[in-house]
């Protein structure tokens, strides 16, 4: 029972993180959140034991009904109480759709290996799964703390886009095209980054490099049209359509393009484990992340997430798969 609330309690607490409402305009965000996650877990508390949705030992179907009839009495009830006590809710309707509905499907998933995990400890294969927890909790830690690692160890090669040291060329990294092949506006500001970089003098060509047979489109083309129309001459930029993961863009950018010293362009998530492939390569590298407008805590979580796991798999491809 206790894991169980413990489990919940966590799920909560990684919803109301990730953009379960808007701030409260002036608001100090960490005084916010915290709010908003007490205000949700005592009515997440007071409906789960009202509804009895903590006991696993129930039918399957029963269990998870009163899950879900317990999260949505409680969300919407929290929601009520935050709109009558600050005027703060969802953006549109749509946000308030998706995202309660996502983490529904995470407290769901977690109530589910909880309930797997009970039976388990209670069988015959108790020691089995004692050692395959202890397991993935040691490589959990060994691949965050490789992303510690690397962050602590790459983060003075990030500069400003006034203090980066002049290179012969920017490496721009693809991150996407929309379904209409028109390119994200990740990809934007990192093309218009090495646009600024490019007029200022700090690189003399740029190399675009991404997927060039997405099914959405030719992504080295799209970025090479808006430098095109930012003013960069077309001699001044090289296409690597083969760019499809990062370990190629940096590998081919010294292999195929000839380049010794680059700066990468891209955001800061991505700038450390792009600098340690970079190093591990003997890729001279320092980074410049683009300028962007404020991006929400949803998406800052979930790259910073991807990226723990990216890295530990950068750390294999330069380790083994690049012999």
């Amino acid at each position: 029972m206790k894991l169980n609330l413990l489990g919940d309690l966590f799920a909560l607490f990684l919803f109301t993180l990730i953009g379960s409402v808007s701030p409260l305009p002036g608001a100090d965000p960490l005084l916010d959140l915290l709010g908003t996650f007490a205000l949700f877990a005592v009515l997440w508390l007071i409906a789960g034991f009202a509804l009895k949705a903590f006991d696993p030992r129930r039918r399957l179907a029963g269990y998870f009904g009163r899950v879900i009839a317990a999260w949505v009495i409680a969300g919407f009830a929290g929601l009520i109480a935050r709109l009558l006590l600050s005027g703060s809710a969802f953006t549109d309707v749509f946000s308030l759709v998706m995202i309660w509905s996502e983490g529904l499907v995470n407290l769901l998933m977690w109530r589910i290996a909880y309930r797997a995990l009970a039976a388990l400890l209670a069988s015959r294969l108790r020691t089995v799964t004692l050692i395959g927890l202890a397991a993935g909790a040691a490589a959990a830690l060994a691949i965050s703390a490789l992303r510690i690692g690397v962050s602590a160890q790459y983060g003075a090669a990030i500069y400003t886009p006034e203090t980066v040291p002049d290179r012969p060329a920017a490496l721009v990294l693809g991150a996407g095209l929309w379904f209409d092949g028109t390119p994200s506006t990740v990809l934007r500001n990192r093309v218009a980054m090495a646009v600024d970089l490019y007029h200022a003098g700090k690189v003399d060509r740029l190399i675009m490099s991404g997927d060039g047979r997405a099914p959405e489109g030719d992504e080295p083309a799209a970025m090479r049209q808006i430098a095109l129309e930012a003013g960069v001459p077309d001699s001044a930029i090289l296409l690597d359509p083969l760019g499809v993961r990062t370990y190629e863009s940096c590998a081919r950018a010294q292999s195929v393009y000839g380049e010794t010293a680059i700066t990468l362009v891209t955001q800061n998530f991505h700038l450390l484990r792009s600098l340690f492939i970079c190093d591990s390569l003997g890729l001279d590298a320092v980074g410049v992340a683009p300028v962007e407008e404020r991006t929400e805590l949803r998406a800052l979580v979930g790259w910073e997430v991807r990226e723990i796991g990216a890295t530990a798999l950068a750390w294999w491809d330069v380790r083994f798969a690049a012999r």
